[in-house]
């Protein structure tokens, strides 16, 4: 039965390096105008025109997953070179291997280094398979088992892959694409990113040739055949804070990565983790988190000579040497159209809630004042994780706020007290790849949906009001493919809508106040894979869902008092990008918010409550999103948006213009 599963040498000059770790300073840093290729004939094994691996290891037809082998838990990472992912992605690595994750990590270069090994002697076709060895152990470090590996050929896409299986926890899977790294002689992975169509790279291993669309082609295969349901790649767009610039591979290889994810189309989460440009930004992980990230690292350094050349052990990995150093934080390139949350405190105040770029933790500010155009500095509320909050207020008035991990659970905390300190983190546990949506029942007790990985919706909900919490519990239906959403209608029930698989709006209620689920209902249409249902409720208390249809225009349902539904109508032509914002003014209309694509923020309102729409109003401005739209102490809505410089904006009713106030 379908359920959800419970689990248990200095940074300048590594920048021009192929590799996260050659200290040489002298490799040209355009590897065409570098030493030519027959020099390095010395440190060319005499049979590297020759494929031993291909003809010597068993050509497997398929990599899938045993059904009952990953729990519905699949991560697919994407990285440039052997060391990122331990540098870079760690530690949500360990955790998902520790937690019984399938883990698929692809390495799209061989991080071979031509020109580097060659200055200082080192055999650099042994040397990047050395590296391939150091991550291999590094993976049974993190599972925990002995470092014996099943090494076979798959085939994705039509092209012979190298993987490594751990034999002690065959969830763990290491493949190699051995394309040439950007300190190398040829067409490297670089170049077929950013070279015209049509280029052809070459393995290192002779075993395949690669055009860009093939690259693209065995990415898509492998997240396909991996069922993933977390993508992670590394930073597609990386922003120098402070003067340090990425390698150019790494972004490369995001770019690779994130055009692969675009053409995966089951729910999944796509997660971007920063790579150099996080060396100045303060540590963030915890000194167990970091002990253990450094013992992984060091157990792959023990396998790459340039980490401490000339190699003496892995003794300089200590503090002060940048591996340590990155080997203390995490950081995750945030999405600026991602959104947040604004709710109003008790006291009139609000408040806005981001995950921040520079913090990867839940920040939230605060109006000075009740209609206040001051808010206060950020208030850091700890955490280390990449998604969308959603905050809503428990029955005492204080404000619980949830988010999906990296790893797929549930995390929340709460306030103290009303406006003051939170609470530390706390896991509800769950396998999910949607935002968490919250409401409180009518008895106050809040509970919390989420779409598992299996496609099925789940709740889990207080005990008591404002107390701790039950376990989850699945509300059965059809394969969903959207974060759900859930709003008290005007008999006192919850509920819920989420699109199907099938691209329908499905909605169910309660039986009665605060009881079981009926039986979910297709509301029909065919919305995009992006499509997210909101829900408004009119002021007669019949609802009313909201989506962004496939043509990018507002569409609308609402409730009848017989119970039944009307049809989808289209509130006129207006186009715009991500979910709509659904608000409520004083005098009882709703009013919808969107991003237009022009970038501007436009709102529709009904003429008078319960009844027909007025025609859009276009408030203007240069945004990434709408963040969330609440009344005011004095009954004015406010609307809260992320501008393309990356501040944040608010406009309230009446305003002629948008003020700013904060960075995120």
């Amino acid at each position: 039965m379908s359920r959800l599963r419970l689990l248990a040498a200095p940074l300048a000059v590594a920048l021009l390096l192929g590799s996260c770790n050659n200290p040489s300073s002298s490799v040209p840093a355009d590897a065409s105008k570098g030493t030519s290729t027959d020099s390095l004939a010395p440190y060319m094994p005499p049979d590297s025109t020759s494929n031993f691996e291909i003809t010597s290891l068993p050509l497997i037809q398929s990599l899938s997953f045993a059904p009952d082998l990953c729990n519905d838990a699949q991560d697919v990472y994407v990285v440039a070179h052997e060391d990122d992912d331990l540098l870079f992605m760690n530690p949500d690595i360990s955790n998902v291997v520790r937690q019984n994750h399938c883990v698929v990590t692809v390495f799209l270069t061989a991080g071979d280094n031509e020109y580097g090994t060659q200055q200082v002697g080192i055999d650099y076709q042994q040397y990047w398979r050395d590296r391939e060895s150091g991550e291999r152990a590094a993976y049974a470090r993190m599972a925990g088992v002995a470092n014996t590996w099943t090494e076979q050929i798959y085939t994705f896409a039509g092209k012979a892959i190298r993987t490594s299986v751990l034999q002690a926890n065959p969830r763990v899977r290491l493949m190699f694409l051995r394309l040439r790294e950007s300190n190398s002689s040829g067409v490297t992975m670089r170049k077929l990113w950013e070279g015209p169509d049509g280029q052809v790279g070459t393995a290192l291993d002779n075993s395949n040739t690669f055009t860009r669309q093939e690259v693209l082609n065995v990415l898509n295969n492998v997240l396909t055949v991996s069922e993933a349901k977390y993508v992670h790649i590394q930073d597609t767009n990386p922003i120098s804070y402070s003067g340090a610039s990425d390698h150019a591979d790494h972004t490369a290889a995001a770019l690779f990565g994130q055009a692969a994810d675009k053409t995966y189309t089951a729910p999944h989460v796509l997660i971007q983790h920063r790579d150099y440009n996080s060396n100045d930004e303060p540590n963030n992980l915890s000194s167990d988190q970091t002990a253990d990230k450094v013992a992984t690292f060091k157990t792959y350094a023990a396998f790459d000579p340039f980490i401490c050349y000339p190699q003496t052990g892995t003794d300089c990995i200590a503090p002060g040497n940048f591996h340590y150093d990155w080997s203390m934080r995490q950081y995750f390139h945030i999405d600026p159209t991602q959104g947040g949350s604004v709710v109003r405190l008790p006291d009139g105040r609000l408040a806005t809630f981001v995950v921040g770029d520079r913090s990867s933790s839940l920040r939230k500010t605060v109006q000075a004042a009740p209609g206040s155009s001051s808010w206060n500095a950020w208030d850091d509320l700890k955490g280390n994780f990449a998604a969308l909050p959603t905050v809503a207020s428990m029955a005492d008035g204080r404000l619980a706020a949830f988010v999906r991990r990296n790893d797929g659970t549930v995390a929340v905390t709460t306030e103290v007290s009303s406006g003051g300190a939170w609470n530390n983190w706390v896991s509800l546990g769950g396998v999910v790849s949607s935002t968490p949506a919250a409401a409180r029942q009518a008895d106050g007790k809040l509970s919390v949906f989420v779409r598992g990985n299996d496609g099925q919706i789940y709740v889990k909900t207080q005990l008591t009001p404002n107390g701790s919490w039950g376990g989850w519990a699945g509300v059965w239906g059809p394969k969903f493919a959207s974060n759900p959403a859930a709003m008290l209608d005007r008999f006192g029930c919850l509920v819920l809508f989420a699109r199907g698989a099938d691209g329908a709006i499905y909605t169910v209620a309660q039986t009665a106040p605060n009881g079981g689920w009926g039986s979910w209902k297709s509301l029909g249409g065919a919305f995009g894979n992006d499509a997210q249902p909101v829900p408004g409720r009119d002021q007669d208390g019949r609802l009313e869902v909201f989506v962004r249809g496939t043509d990018g225009k507002l569409y609308q349902r609402w409730q009848t008092f017989s119970g039944g539904w009307g049809g989808w109508g289209r509130l006129y032509d207006v186009q715009f990008t991500q979910s709509p914002v659904v608000a409520s003014n004083t005098d009882g209309t709703l009013e919808v918010f969107v991003r237009s694509v022009s970038g501007s923020v436009m709102s529709i309102k009904q003429t008078s409550p319960n009844s027909a729409w007025q025609p859009w109003t276009d408030f203007g401005g240069s945004f990434t999103t709408v963040i969330g739209a609440v009344p005011d102490a004095t009954g004015r809505l406010t609307a809260i948006a992320r501008g393309t410089d990356d501040r944040l904006y608010q406009k309230v009713q009446g305003d002629v213009t948008w003020s700013a106030f904060l960075t995120p």
